[in-house]
């Protein structure tokens, strides 16, 4: 399982993608999120983290608020 409080994800985060770990920068379209939650659980799972760059830099969603 997944720390998905604010400070287990932002932990995620600094470690960067790997195999149970993907960013991407935008809501994907429907087939590229089953393409990567199919290989989650081909694997060992893992977590998709929306609203992040591949460098780690948090960039939030547009037409989200907190």
């Amino acid at each position: 399982m997944f720390d998905t409080t604010s400070a287990g994800l932002l932990r995620l985060i600094e470690q960067g993608e790997s195999e149970t770990v993907e960013f991407k920068t935008f809501l994907p379209p429907d087939n590229v999120i089953a393409r990567d939650l199919i290989a989650f659980a081909n694997t060992r799972g893992g977590i998709l983290i929306v609203g992040v760059d591949d460098r780690g830099a948090v960039l939030g969603l547009p037409g989200l608020s907190s």
